[in-house]
């Protein structure tokens, strides 16, 4: 009958431990690229598809989806995205929070014997005493794409019992006081909704009520 020491048996435990922590790090570095649907409908280049999303998927996934420990292989991912099928490439070419500190990023592409560029270009309004409201888009061969518009936002500011609502959407901006909406106005130009006349004086936003003529800035241009 064959006798295992307590010194055989350690290494015995340590070689399984040891399997275990090992495996699924060799499971996590295989990955792949996912061709599952983008975020939207994105811009080709040349095999290159280039779009934007918040708090997707990455796409470069591994194999084998390994939890444990608290973390998975899975991890979500926001800003402009660059995805090669055929090359294998799945990028965050640029992370939102530099897209929202730039209001501008140039994401170059190339191959054998060719170069080219789409720029990635995020505008937006602030609410004061609040967030922001804000497109992307990209262009591309003198071609524009809106591709993402985030949420409603309100100011802080109380004008006669009344709010300003701003919203980003796939063609521009639009304005809003209680249930009535126009598009944002133009540079040096206005809309009244209920009693609230809204003048767009370029960086900012200023609501003035007809009656008392009330000025009060409720929204700052940024990016």
């Amino acid at each position: 009958m064959t006798t295992i020491t307590h010194r055989q048996l350690a290494l015995l435990l340590l070689i399984t431990v040891g399997s275990f922590l090992v495996s699924p790090a060799i499971a996590a570095n295989t990955t792949t690229v996912a061709d599952a649907d983008l975020p939207s409908e994105p811009v080709e280049v040349r095999g290159y598809e280039l779009t934007y999303g918040e708090n997707v998927t990455n796409g470069r996934i591994a194999v084998f989806d390994v939890s444990g420990f608290g973390e998975t292989t899975r991890i979500n991912t926001s800003g402009v995205i660059v995805r090669n099928t055929d090359r294998e490439i799945w990028s965050t070419a640029v992370p939102a929070g530099d897209l929202a500190d730039s209001g501008a990023s140039t994401v170059r592409l190339g191959g054998l014997g060719w170069q080219d560029s789409v720029t990635a270009t995020r505008t937006g309004w602030a609410a004061v005493g609040g967030d922001t409201t804000y497109r992307v888009s990209l262009s591309h061969d003198n071609t524009t794409r809106s591709l993402y518009h985030s949420s409603a936002v309100e100011a802080e500011p109380i004008i006669a019992g009344q709010r300003v609502r701003l919203n980003a959407t796939a063609t521009g901006f639009a304005v809003g006081v209680n249930g009535s909406t126009a598009p944002l106005p133009s540079l040096n130009e206005s809309v009244s909704l209920d009693g609230l006349r809204l003048r767009n004086q370029g960086a900012r936003l200023v609501a003035v009520h007809n009656r008392s003529r009330t000025a009060v800035r409720v929204a700052n241009r940024a990016n």
